[in-house]
């Protein structure tokens, strides 16, 4: 990380927001510290040799006195002004950076492309409007412009012309959650700075403040100064109290005369005070909420809310005097933007009246980068679990804010597509309960995206209106956006170590793993098929089902029924003859596996289960598949070759390893093979054989070796009540379509009719005993041998992935945040295809050459576009350097290869030209 960017983290999201308050109020000025333009050295120091690790102390403090000069104004550095009269602020440093890496055109902001890498780290990490608009004030003062439009895409793209031109021949997004592709974090922050009463129901349900995801160096949930909740409250005060300041009337008015009636501002700086001093500040929310109720009525836009035309001001910071270019799909980002902009463009212009406020902006800032680092993934964690707790957050603020919530629908959708020529775009929702419930919520998902006022209005190209026309107001079977229903992944909740009544025990046996969650997926699937019966145009809109989640203790086998029975549910309807041209689209499938595993192996493994048992074929796709292309080696050195999953994983994953070593002829394993086949024959005892029911007796003295396991470990993909009897019991003939989907044809019915089979499957699923040692922990140390084997087991995985022609949709950012490597050259993309990346036939020869597509999973959390994820792939590889200090790559070939990755995004989209 180069010096600037870190020390801006440190200034704007690192520092101490109560400190900068407490200083502010130090009303003599000896002992008022202006801490925006005077950098503590003691709290620099701590904060810096925490965040840069690689230098000593010494280094630091080079750094620290480097920022008397990074925190210079420029104008002031050139004209040759003393040091003495010279303003230095830590606003300066932000006109630093954004002076080598932001440019303008056409109104908007872009990203200077060869900067690329650098904005998006810092970028991510603090909010991009912090920077934008700070650039846009600098640039303003200093050519003494005015500035009035603010409605700019939440996400900023590079200046680019050569990927821009490729991208407009059109591009498919096809893995993009919906609720989690808006900037729900600016939408949140915009009701929380406007709403501040009854929100502490908000901050529980999001669990912010019992668990900090990005917390302090010093933090503790007992020191009221860290108190993240507190802080927010705070920022709205002062927000509102900035804002008036700005626009020349009073904030707190206790006698609630006319808004324009200004009063001592001395009296206004002191009951500021006692706001923010107060550690108890909920005492005072009501007040509060009466002056920004006041200010919302006073200069708020009021929208359109509701099917009574009630109209409802979301912001008091949006103008009543809204100009038309602004009333767009991002018109909701306008008013903090201008907010931020003129306190920037008073403090840069030197406004002694704002430079006294310039420590409350400061802190300000400061605490918003705080709650942002709670809600945007920006912290070093690796694993699906960390950026579930993210995600679990994204519209816990705005659930009882329609205006607010409605633009999380919209804003995914519209501002995706507008500029950027996405020609197909796949959301993806979480299916309802009753088919009339997803049907009605599929219509008003549609309403929302289709009546946004403006929809049409939102740009000002005519061809790009036209274009957005149609990918929007088309009938069901034509629009460009379409549904697909993914079914969220469960951990099965059973705690065997708990359970000791006897009662217990066996109502636990009775019932397979995870039975709460196959028989929700079951209801689920019964419904989407019934929905696809029915004569609704929402089912024109359903293209394909998923499962998503964390993986990590919920294997494909519980979904492998519902696959199968809606891969293949018929098209036909039984009312069909009313309606000759009655078509719904054929239901495909993709699945999330391979993304995050505790083994290498394990999320080899979850591909392969994901293929068998969900029956993936030609058209189909699996999101993310790290563990198909990642770095085998790299991924255990940075598990220091040191693992710890469950028993019954760990065994599982022996036996398809051994299975692989046999099944793709792997040679120089002999040594592994014995080590492996101990290690069966210790675990399968401890697990299985200790405890097989007493009763059991011939089917206990079988000889069970790693080979009967496995094909025992093929029937996973069968409905478990088959084997309730110990044995397989096909039963009586399935009249329901469901109930013939049980079994998985793919397997061989000698595996099923085999009694040892069938018994250790009877076992896995309704043996308490078996379950609850299978659930206890293990550790084990990775040999060499065994990552060799794994590497070689990935390669011909790829090979049998690429034959069956099975997509894989990457989404880099993401895999980036969530994986184990750290850099965007070292993405497994590049091990996936290399076609046009290399001229090279040896390397050509040895890719798996595999279909491959490029998107953004949840654009919102990770804070991207898809055009973006292309020129991030783009940049990183022009960037990347043999041990000999020359590029790698050609960058003409690197656009050839991007081009062929768009072109197959769009033969991946589950609908058809």
């Amino acid at each position: 990380m180069d010096i600037i960017r870190g020390c801006l983290d440190i200034f704007f999201r690192k520092q101490s927001p109560q400190k900068i308050l407490d200083s502010t109020f130090q009303w003599e000025e000896r002992k008022r510290k202006n801490l925006h333009n005077r950098v503590d050295r003691n709290t620099f120091i701590n904060l810096a040799t925490e965040y840069f690790k690689h230098y000593s102390e010494d280094e630091i403090l080079n750094i620290y006195n480097e920022l008397d000069i990074l925190m210079k104004d420029m104008r002031e550095v050139s004209r040759g002004i003393s040091e003495k009269n010279k303003f230095s602020s830590v606003f300066n440093l932000l006109i630093q950076f954004t002076d080598d890496v932001l440019i303008e055109k056409d109104r908007e902001p872009f990203c200077k492309y060869k900067q690329l890498l650098r904005w998006r780290m810092i970028s991510h990490r603090l909010d991009q409007d912090l920077f934008t608009t700070a650039y846009f004030a600098y640039r303003d003062v200093v050519s003494s412009r005015e500035r009035s439009f603010f409605s700019w895409e939440p996400v900023i793209k590079s200046d680019n012309i050569r990927l821009h031109k490729m991208m407009e021949k059109g591009m498919a997004e096809n893995h993009f959650h919906l609720k989690g592709s808006a900037p729900y974090f600016n939408l949140t922050w915009i009701s929380l700075m406007n709403k501040v009463v009854y929100r502490n129901k908000d901050f529980k349900a999001s669990g912010i403040g019992s668990k900090r995801l990005d917390p302090d160096l010093n933090y503790s949930s007992d020191d009221k100064s860290c108190n993240i909740i507190d802080l927010v409250k705070k920022a709205a005060v002062i927000r509102g109290f900035l804002f008036s300041v700005l626009n020349g009337v009073n904030f707190f008015d206790e006698n609630k005369k006319s808004i324009n009636e200004m009063k001592n501002e001395n009296s206004q700086d002191k009951r500021l005070k006692g706001f923010l001093k107060n550690y108890n500040i909920d005492l005072d929310l009501h007040k509060i909420q009466q002056d920004i109720s006041v200010l919302k009525h006073e200069f708020g836009y009021k929208f359109e809310c509701g099917t009574y035309g009630q109209k409802i001001a979301a912001d008091y910071c949006i103008p009543k005097n809204l100009s038309s270019i602004n009333k767009n799909s991002n018109v909701l980002l306008y008013g903090e933007r201008k907010f931020m902009y003129l306190m920037f463009k008073k403090i840069y212009e030197r406004d002694k009246k704002y430079l006294a406020y310039a420590d409350l902006f400061y802190a300000y800032l400061v605490i918003k980068s705080k709650f942002r680092g709670e809600l945007m993934q920006i912290n070093n964690r690796v694993g699906f679990k960390n950026f579930g707790d993210y995600q679990d957050r994204k519209t816990k603020f705005l659930n009882e804010e329609p205006l607010l919530y409605n633009a999380v629908i919209y804003m995914s959708i519209i501002s995706s597509m507008k500029d950027q020529n996405i020609r197909n775009l796949e959301a993806r929702i979480c299916p309802s309960n009753t088919d009339k419930d997803m049907g009605d919520t599929i219509k008003w998902l549609d309403k929302i995206i289709e009546k946004e006022e403006g929809n049409i209005k939102i740009v000002d190209d005519k061809q790009k209106q036209i274009n957005l026309k149609q990918m929007l107001f088309r009938d069901e079977s034509e629009k460009k956006y379409f549904y697909v229903l993914h079914f969220p992944k469960r951990k099965d909740d059973v705690k065997y170590n708990s359970i000791e009544n006897i009662d217990e025990k066996i109502a636990v046996s009775m019932k397979p793993r995870d039975y709460k969650l196959r028989k929700n997926v079951k209801n689920q699937a019964i419904m989407i098929a019934g929905l696809r019966e029915r004569i609704n145009p929402v089912v024109k809109r359903i293209f394909g089902i998923d499962a998503c989640s964390d993986e990590i203790g919920c294997r494909p086998e519980v979904f492998a029924q519902a696959f199968r029975f809606l891969k293949n549910h018929s098209n036909s309807t039984e009312h069909e003859y009313l309606l000759d041209e009655y078509k719904i689209p054929r239901i495909m499938s993709t699945y999330h596996a391979g993304e995050d595993f505790l083994d290498l192996i394990d999320g080899l493994r979850a591909i392969d289960e994901s293929i068998l048992f969900l029956g993936l074929s030609y058209g189909d796709r699996i999101g993310h598949a790290m563990a198909l292309g990642v770095d085998v080696g790299d991924w255990y050195n940075s598990k220091c070759n040191n693992l710890v999953l469950s028993k019954q994983d760990y065994l599982d994953n022996i036996v398809w390893m051994l299975a692989k070593i046999r099944e793709y002829n792997i040679k120089d394993t002999d040594n592994l093979v014995y080590e492996l086949e101990n290690q069966f024959n210790e675990m399968f005892q401890e697990i299985y054989q200790n405890n097989f029911h007493s009763e059991d007796e011939k089917l206990q003295s079988a000889i069970y070796n790693h080979m009967t396991y496995y094909d025992a470990w093929k029937l996973r993909g069968d409905d478990p009540s088959l084997y309730f009897d110990k044995k397989y019991d096909k039963g009586e003939i399935e009249i329901c379509y469901w109930d013939r989907c049980k079994i998985n044809n793919s397997i061989l019915d000698s595996i099923r009719n085999n009694r040892n089979c069938a018994y250790l499957y009877y076992n896995y699923h309704y043996n308490f005993q078996v379950k609850k040692t299978g659930a206890e922990q293990y550790n084990f140390k990775v040999p060499k041998a065994y990552v060799r084997a794994a590497e070689k087991i990935q390669r011909r995985m790829q090979e049998v992935v690429a034959q069956k022609g099975i997509g894989i949709e990457t989404n880099p950012s993401s895999n980036y945040l969530i994986g184990s490597f750290k850099r965007y050259d070292k993405h497994p993309i590049i091990n996936f295809y290399n076609l046009g990346l290399t001229c090279d036939p040896e390397k050509i020869k040895s890719c798996p050459q595999m279909f491959v597509s490029i998107n953004t999973d949840d654009q919102g959390v990770f804070g991207t576009y898809l055009e973006n994820e292309y020129a991030l792939l783009a940049i990183a590889l022009e960037k990347a350097k043999d041990e000999k200090g020359q590029p790698i790559y050609n960058q003409a070939m690197i656009y050839d290869w991007l081009d062929r990755i768009r072109q197959m995004g769009l033969q991946q989209s589950f609908m058809t030209e």
